[in-house]
């Protein structure tokens, strides 16, 4: 009897082994986010691929069933990528299997995604995500992304992973793409798939109706105590919520996984990005964030280092700001040293000098006073230019007496002697003349002077010059012909009025000294200050323009 038992168990092995193994069947759909007839095409592509067809029994895509079961219910594309949705075209198809996907464009490139999912336990049992930049290019990389695909499932099959993990869809909060909360979606849910570590199920449409059925309104964004019933609303151990926030010029992804028996945090990552494509190659770091207990502990260590790199890079800047500060103290200290020494020096030069000033008005007396006044100084000056001269002289030639008179070279026009003081007290001066005598012909000549001015009061100053005076004196001159020394003095009267401010008559006696003679003259002039002059000549530029 045990013979033929045995012989009875062999047989049937014989004949197990014997028999092809039946393969499952796979639905192929469209792959949502490109236009409908890229995305027929990308199916109709991967349909054909003989690593597919070796492994399963690739169910034929007609249109018209596929259209029908959409409209009968009510199905949409951008399902596509829900396993509820998934399983359901599957079921409808008669597919144990469904190989789905999405194209995005990002960037300069698109983003190529193929998922397969269990129909009967919703479970995502194979993914894969690649770049490409044309349609035509995928035709290259066909093969490698379906053998993949097969290889996941094969190294999945009779393998119990007891962590099942529900995958919420990630919010976004203003200012981010909701595209790109769908794409960091699918991508960390492939690479929390190749970790091996949960049984995905991407459940969207079970998802959204626990959320109206327990009416969750939070603006996207699901507490973590609804997070866990969601999870035993939809039969599932863990729950993966994720967020998506814009904070200055970045974004930032934050994702946890939930226990749902008691809605407690397992885990949670976050990376910083700008583009979405930064974002999508960031995901594989969090998904071993979320797997991987060492690289936890890396990334505790790392944050650390971090952390106390900035704080000793801030303790550095203190200390140098400290630093600067006090260099630029001691810096102002100096100056004010410096500048407190300069002042002590200065106002010791000023005693010195005050005391000599003092001493020397002891010994002088009040002439000193005198001419130490301020007042006074400011006004022995003579800067001012004579525009109108008129003298009368007598005994102007040798041994005979001759009388006449004489003005500026033109009147008015051109000027008649122009006096300047480099100092106060000092008086040099240039004059034009036109004389005319008795016994000599009109005559033009010049002068140079050289003397002394003296403020008398506001109004008053005397002057003395000596002369060097230049003409046709037949020449009699005394230096050399016609070049004869002489001197003069007289009292400048300035006029008080604001209309005549500036302006000053002045009457002096000159004396011309000859061989053997001498010549006397009285004069009369009226000048201008160089101020006055200055005014003058605006007022008149004004009235021409």
């Amino acid at each position: 009897m045990k013979k033929l038992l045995l012989a009875a168990v062999l047989f049937a092995c014989c004949v197990g082994f014997a028999l092809p193994q039946q393969r499952p069947t796979l639905g192929v759909l469209s792959f949502y986010g490109s236009s409908v007839e890229e995305g027929d095409a990308i199916a109709t592509l991967f349909g054909m691929q003989p690593v597919l067809t070796q492994n399963f029994v690739v169910l034929p895509r007609t249109a018209d069933a596929l259209e029908a079961i959409f409209a009968e219910h009510d199905f949409q594309l951008e399902g596509l990528t829900d396993s509820d949705t998934i399983a359901g075209i599957g079921r409808a198809l008669g597919a144990q299997y469904v190989l789905s996907g999405s194209v995005r464009r990002l960037g300069a490139v698109n983003l190529l995604v193929a998922t397969i999912i269990n129909v009967e336990s919703f479970e995502q049992v194979a993914g894969y995500f690649r770049t490409f930049h044309t349609l035509a290019e995928i035709q290259g990389f066909l093969d490698p992304i379906s053998r993949s695909l097969v290889n996941d499932m094969n190294r999945r099959r009779g393998v119990v992973i007891p962590n099942s993990l529900a995958i919420v869809p990630f919010a976004h909060r203003p200012g981010v793409d909701p595209h790109d909360a769908y794409t960091l979606t699918q991508i960390l849910t492939l690479e929390l798939l190749n970790t091996g570590y949960y049984a995905i199920l991407p459940r969207t449409t079970a998802i959204n109706m626990a959320i109206a059925e327990f009416d969750f309104q939070m603006d996207g964004h699901v507490a973590d105590e609804e997070m866990a019933a969601l999870g035993r609303a939809i039969n599932a151990e863990y729950v993966l919520s994720g967020t998506i926030s814009s904070i200055g010029g970045e974004n930032m992804f934050i994702a946890s996984i939930l226990r749902v028996a008691d809605g407690s945090l397992v885990v949670g990552a976050s990376r910083n990005y700008r583009l979405i494509g930064d974002g999508v190659t960031l995901m594989r770091e969090v998904a071993r964030l979320l797997t991987d207990e060492e690289a936890r502990t890396e990334e505790a260590r790392r944050l650390y280092q971090e952390a106390r790199r900035i704080a000793d890079a801030r303790a550095a800047e203190e200390i140098a700001l400290a630093e600067a500060r006090a260099a630029e103290e001691r810096r102002q200290a100096e100056i004010r040293a410096r500048q407190e020494e300069a002042e002590r020096a200065r106002q010791e030069r000023i005693a010195r000098r005050e005391e000599r000033r003092e001493a020397r008005r002891e010994r002088m007396g009040p002439v000193a006073h005198f001419f130490e006044d301020e007042d006074r100084r400011l006004l022995s000056i003579r800067n001012e230019v004579e525009w109108l001269s008129l003298f009368f002289c007598w005994e102007a030639g040798p041994g005979d007496a001759s009388r006449g008179v004489g003005s500026s070279l033109v009147p008015i026009l051109i000027p008649g002697g122009i006096y300047f003081s480099p100092v106060p007290y000092l008086s040099l001066g240039f004059e034009t003349r036109m004389t005319s005598l008795e016994n000599i012909d009109t005559f033009f000549n010049a002068a140079f002077s050289v003397g002394t001015v003296i403020a008398a009061n506001d109004f008053i100053r005397i002057f003395a010059n000596g002369l060097f005076e230049m003409g046709g004196f037949n020449r009699a001159g005394l230096i050399v012909d016609g070049v004869t020394p002489g001197f003069d003095m007289g009292i400048a009267f300035d006029m008080p009025m604001d209309a005549l401010r500036g302006v000053s008559f002045n009457v002096r006696y000159r004396c011309l000294i000859f061989s053997g003679a001498s010549s006397h003259a009285l004069h009369f002039g009226v000048a201008l200050r160089f101020s006055a002059v200055a005014r003058y000549f605006e007022m008149l530029r004004d009235l021409f323009d």
